[in-house]
C-alpha cells in the first residue's frame, strides 16, 4: 500500500521513463496494481501512454480517483501528428500506412482526442499541449502494443524484421504529446455564484423535522390506547335527525296521473292543455336556438331537432313522406316495355319493381 512518503503515482502503459521520480510508487498495469492504492492518496500522477487502447477511459477514471482534489494529472502518450482533424495521415500521402489493420491504427489518437479524454474523466486541463519526438525505446513500445503478438516471438526473426518495418512506417507520423491538467477540488453537487465566481456553500441540512411532519410523527408514536377520539354523533344536530319530505312540484302529474300547469307557466303546458279542453290539435314546433335550423344539417347544433331533415323556411311546418314515392309517382302508373320479338307488350305495376330498387 502507499506511504504516507509516496506523494507521486507514475503509471507506465506501455511507455517508460527514464526520469527518477522520488516518493513515487510506479505501475505497469492498472488493473493489477491500482486497487492497492486508496482513493484520494497522490498529490500528483504522471502517466505514459502507448496508445488510447492503453489508457481508455476506465483506465483514466480509475487513476484520477487516486490523486486528491486539486491535484496535478500529466499525460505522455503517442499521437498522430499530421494536420488533419483526426491527425492521421490521408491515403494518398501514406499509402502503406492504410494497408494496415484498421482496428491497430484507430488505436493511436489525436491530440485533441487525448484532450477530450482528460475533460471527459472530470480533470481541467492547465497548459496548451506540446509535442516532442518520440526516441526509439518509446518508438518501439508503441509498436509492441500496437502488434503484442508480434512482439511476443522474440526468438523469431521474422517478427523481429516486422517490428523494424513498423516502427520505420510509423515514425515519421507519430511523437509525443505532453498535457498538464489539475483535479478539480470541487466535489459533486458544488455551485458558485455567476456574478463573483466565487464557491457557494451549501445549505446545512435541518437538525429537526418541519413542524408538521414532526406533529404527524408524534401523533403516530403516541400510544393509541389512552387516545382521545371525536364521537361522530356530536357532530348531528337535532335538524338532521328530521326526515325531509320531498315538496311536490305544482306541475308535476297528480294521483291520475295528470299534470297541471302551476302558476306563470313558461314552458307552454297551460297552452297545450287549454288547447286539449277545445278539443284542437297544434303541432307545437320546437323553437331555435341558433336560428340556422331551416339552413340544414351543416349549418345546426350538435342537439338540433330537425338533424336529419331537410332544410325548410322558417315559419313553415316540416313534413315527411311515409313512402319512397309518396307525391312523386301516382300509384297507377305503370310502364310499358316493348318487346322486339312479337310485338307484345308487357305492362309492369309500380309495386312490382319494388324489389329491383
Amino acid at each position: 500500500a502507499a506511504t504516507d512518503m509516496e506523494e507521486s503515482l507514475v503509471v507506465e502503459l506501455g511507455l517508460q521513463t527514464q526520469d527518477k521520480v522520488s516518493n513515487a510508487s510506479r505501475l505497469t498495469s492498472v488493473s493489477a496494481g491500482i486497487e492497492q492504492h486508496q482513493v484520494e492518496s497522490f498529490r500528483r500522477a504522471t502517466i505514459f501512454s502507448a496508445c488510447g487502447a492503453s489508457l481508455d477511459n476506465s483506465t483514466l477514471a480509475s487513476i484520477v480517483g487516486r490523486v486528491q482534489p486539486g491535484a496535478m494529472v500529466e499525460v505522455y502518450e503517442a499521437v498522430w501528428i499530421w494536420p488533419s482533424a483526426g491527425g492521421l495521415p490521408p491515403p494518398a500521402a501514406a499509402p502503406a500506412l492504410h494497408t494496415l489493420k484498421a482496428s491497430n491504427v484507430s488505436s493511436i489518437r489525436s491530440v485533441e482526442t487525448v484532450r477530450k479524454a482528460m475533460v471527459f474523466n472530470g480533470l481541467v486541463p492547465s497548459t496548451t499541449p506540446s509535442l516532442q519526438p518520440l526516441s526509439p525505446e518509446q518508438l518501439q513500445g508503441v509498436v509492441a502494443a500496437l502488434y503484442p503478438s508480434l512482439a511476443g516471438q522474440t526468438n523469431s526473426a521474422e517478427s523481429s524484421d516486422g517490428l523494424i518495418a513498423l516502427t520505420m512506417m510509423l515514425q515519421p507520423y507519430l511523437a509525443l504529446v505532453h498535457m498538464e491538467a489539475t483535479k478539480p477540488a470541487y466535489k459533486q453537487g458544488a455551485a458558485f455564484s455567476l456574478r463573483s465566481r466565487m464557491p457557494v456553500k451549501a445549505a446545512a441540512a435541518p437538525t429537526s423535522p418541519a413542524p408538521a411532519l414532526a406533529g404527524w410523527d408524534a401523533a403516530a408514536a403516541a400510544p393509541q390506547d389512552g387516545a382521545d377520539y371525536m364521537d361522530e354523533d356530536e357532530l348531528i344536530v337535532e335538524e338532521d335527525r328530521v326526515a325531509k319530505m320531498p315538496v311536490r312540484s305544482e306541475c308535476a302529474p297528480d294521483a291520475t296521473d295528470r299534470r297541471k300547469a302551476c302558476k306563470n307557466c313558461t314552458c307552454g303546458l297551460k297552452e297545450e292543455l287549454e288547447t286539449n279542453e277545445r278539443g284542437e290539435t297544434v303541432a307545437v314546433q320546437p323553437k331555435s336556438a341558433c336560428g340556422n335550423c331551416g339552413l340544414g344539417d351543416a349549418f345546426r347544433c350538435a342537439g338540433c331537432p330537425y338533424l336529419g331533415k331537410p332544410a325548410f323556411t322558417n315559419g313553415d311546418e316540416v313534413k315527411l313522406a311515409t313512402g319512397m314515392f309518396e307525391g312523386a309517382v301516382p300509384t297507377e302508373a305503370v310502364t310499358a316495355l316493348k318487346v322486339a320479338s312479337n310485338d307484345s307488350v308487357v305492362k309492369l305495376g309500380l309495386d312490382d319493381m319494388v324489389d329491383d330498387f
